[in-house]
């Protein structure tokens, strides 16, 4: 709707003294669309369902602020809930972790589903931004109220995001025993594609620890679980997941076919951070491949893509940047580095995307 019309309608609704309940209709109208988006969005149908709720996200906004004001705490969470994974897959981590936290904040504090989902993403976007004190004790509290509650999918969650905080610590033995447990409770409710998460971060912690055989078997049992439950999100990180793996082993064929998949299911997504993860990993594969020049552009344009919305590059992905950054450094000087990378940097997304892709390798000068 046109700015000055919505302004125009508004003025007549107040002038009619009809807004409130307009406005009650319209959180009730849109609280239930995020109830009925949460299960789409980690499904078949996720693609065109992220698309849904970025045209709906002024709405969305309307609403939840209007529950705010009114004190409909329970709206409020409902709606928080429902939409979370969209914030957290289409870059909003700032916005949606105010959105989180002002919700929790209104709610009570008696254990509940509803309550451990809002803790558990909280954590998940305060991790996105770096901030993991303020993550853990999200997934703490998550965890205990998931427990109190009896919300074994919670609990399986949280678990698979404390394990991934003692990985990113170094604390391996703990984390695998997390991951474990995880699993464990994840199997337990038939939910192949919580299995795969865990199981795809379990493949990570072995690559990263150098063990590139055992990151392969678990990666490849990840993507098919992604691929049998048809979570196109899934696909697309245990894809890329599995590249980085395939590049450590010298298959630059294999590792480049799975990140062309990884990088397009990202962008029908609408998914910043994997696009920056897939612009890594494809700068790893120049650089293991000598195309050093190459691989210093696509760093410059994955930390862009990153920067974008204000994500760090995850503990994990690091270890990763930092072996393929070396490779890089070996045979270009630091200037020249400097210069590729900034020119990264300078890229749009779609012009990344094609350099990645080997579609404009004329971008590298």
């Amino acid at each position: 709707m046109l700015e000055i019309v919505r302004e125009y309608a508004l003025e007549r609704l107040a002038a009619l003294g009809e807004d409130g309940d307009t406005r009650r209709r319209h959180l009730e109208h849109f609280v239930g669309l995020a109830e009925e988006a949460e299960p789409k969005l980690a499904d078949r149908d996720q693609i065109s369902w992220f698309a849904r709720l970025e045209d709906e996200h002024s709405n969305l906004r309307a609403a939840l602020a209007f529950a705010l004001e009114t004190g409909d705490s329970v709206s409020a969470l409902r709606l928080v809930v429902g939409i979370r994974r969209f914030w957290h897959i289409h870059g909003y981590l700032a916005e949606g972790r105010q959105a989180l936290e002002s919700a929790l904040a209104a709610a009570s504090e008696e254990p509940s589903e509803l309550r451990a989902n809002a803790l558990n993403m909280a954590g998940i976007l305060a991790g996105e931004q770096g901030e993991f004190d303020a993550a853990r004790a999200r997934f703490e509290a998550a965890l205990a109220d998931a427990r109190a509650s009896g919300s074994t999918r919670v609990i399986s969650s949280a678990l698979v995001n404390l394990g991934n905080l003692a990985f990113f610590g170094g604390e391996l033995e703990v984390a695998r025993d997390l991951y474990k447990e995880s699993i464990e409770h994840f199997v337990s409710l038939g939910d192949t594609r919580g299995q795969a998460l865990a199981k795809e971060n379990v493949g990570l912690m072995a690559l990263t620890a150098g063990d590139v055989p055992e990151g392969v078997t678990w990666l490849t049992e990840a993507l098919e679980l992604a691929r049998e439950v048809g979570d196109d999100r899934e696909i697309g990180a245990a894809s890329r997941s599995l590249a980085a793996a395939m590049i450590e082993l010298g298959d630059g064929a294999q590792a480049t076919s799975l990140l062309a998949e990884s990088l397009a299911l990202a962008r029908e997504l609408g998914e910043p951070h994997g696009i920056a993860v897939c612009l890594d990993t494809f700068a790893g594969l120049a650089a293991t491949g000598g195309e050093v020049e190459r691989a210093a552009t696509l760093f410059g344009a994955s930390d862009a893509a990153r920067a974008s919305i204000g994500a760090q590059r995850q503990p994990d992905h690091q270890i990763l940047y930092d072996r393929w950054l070396a490779r890089t450094l070996a045979h270009l000087d630091t200037n020249a580095y400097s210069i590729h990378y900034e020119s990264g940097r300078a890229l749009t997304l779609d012009e990344a995307c094609a350099l990645a892709l080997g579609h404009q390798s004329a971008l590298v000068s």
